[in-house]
Order: structure tokens, then sequence, then C-alpha cells
């Protein structure tokens, strides 16, 4: 931590040189848990690219997630940061 990778994808996020080669784009801060929990990561894409803030609030299976963030990235170009990783 601490060489400034947070600050350079926020400047590439929020440019428009580079937004405009990209229909969507999600930033997700997953946090530094010991385990990343992927279904909210999966859950937020879906939420973020569908603007739809009630899209899977059911528990689904992880499979079913992934199919899901497939379906609603397909045929975009996506632009996605997952800041905070540990």
């Amino acid at each position: 931590g601490g060489v400034g990778k947070t600050t350079l994808a926020q400047l590439a996020y929020n440019d428009d040189r580079v937004n405009k080669w990209f229909d969507t784009k999600v930033w997700v801060t997953v946090g530094d848990h010991e385990m990343v929990n992927s279904s909210k990561v999966m859950k937020t894409i879906i939420r973020k690219v569908t603007h739809n803030s009630n899209k899977c609030e059911i528990d689904e299976e992880q499979f079913e997630l992934l199919n899901e963030v497939k379906k609603v990235l397909t045929g975009k170009k996506f632009f996605i940061v997952l800041d905070d990783v540990w």
C-alpha cells in the first residue's frame, strides 16, 4: 500500500479521454477483509451497471451471479476498478 494505486485509478476513472472508450464503468471498494466476498462484489457490479438498486436483493448462488454479471456486461466495453483489495 501507499504507492498511489488508488490515486492513479481515480485519475483514469474520472478522465474523459479514457471514459469515451467505455460504455459503462464501475468502482467497487472491496475493503481489507480477510476473505473477499465475491458475491457482494458481483452484486455491486450488477447494481451499478443496471442502475437498479433492487437488483440481486435475494441470495443467489455464485454461479447465477456470475451468469448475471456476464449477461449485463456482454457486448459492452467496460471499465471496472476493484479498489482496496488485500
